[in-house]
């Protein structure tokens, strides 16, 4: 397979580079590597299905807003690349489309993301078998700025009177919390909260 050639041909470039690295450092840069290279072959399918629905501007902006809260809230992944592919084209062209027209309230705004705002700081962050978050301490960092990047999100929701804009970001907000619930993780058959399976006297 292409991807695991590349990661294998980058994996062996960084060892022999730095040869101090221990085994879950390697295992951390594998696991982002990982993300990067499955986010571009994706991201490339869906900017072309956004292009041809004429939403590629919207789709763009939607992805960066989640993109600010994935790297430290994490979240449920599919256990096969073609059902990541549908669920990823699925909220990146969805959502897109639909924000162009919502017209949403403020009260409404506002009680969409006090729920996702509790449920984040209760949930998040969701770790994944591949990744699992032992260190207690950086769990509590992960959360703190996921919390952070949540409410300076959520003030753009707010203050913008752009329909459009501020939908596409509030659509990050919750589809972000959706994927951090251990409800979803039960559906889509991953396993929830990987960091007890493991000694306390491990660290990520």
């Amino acid at each position: 397979m292409i991807k695991k050639r590349f990661l294998n041909n980058v994996m062996k470039l960084i060892m022999d580079k730095n040869p101090n690295y221990d085994q879950n450092t390697l295992l951390e840069i594998k696991y982002g590597l990982e993300l990067i290279y499955i986010s571009i072959t994706k991201m490339f399918i869906i900017c072309i299905l956004a292009y041809i629905l004429g939403i590629l501007k919207e789709m763009l902006i939607i992805v960066i807003s989640y993109n600010l809260l994935r790297p430290t809230a994490f979240g449920v992944h599919a256990n096969k690349g073609w059902q990541c592919l549908i669920v990823t084209s699925f909220m990146f062209l969805i959502f897109p489309f639909l924000s162009k027209y919502l017209m949403l309230s403020i009260i409404i705004k506002i009680l969409i993301l006090l729920i996702c705002f509790v449920l984040i700081i209760l949930y998040a962050p969701a770790d994944t078998p591949k990744h699992p978050l032992i260190h207690k301490e950086r769990r509590k960092k992960y959360k703190i700025i996921t919390c952070i990047t949540t409410l300076i999100l959520s003030f753009i929701v707010l203050y913008y009177n752009n329909y459009s804009l501020s939908n596409l970001v509030l659509s990050s907000i919750v589809m972000q919390t959706i994927l951090i619930l251990p409800i979803t993780y039960k559906i889509m058959n991953v396993r929830y909260s990987n960091y007890k399976y493991y000694t306390s006297g491990l660290k990520n």
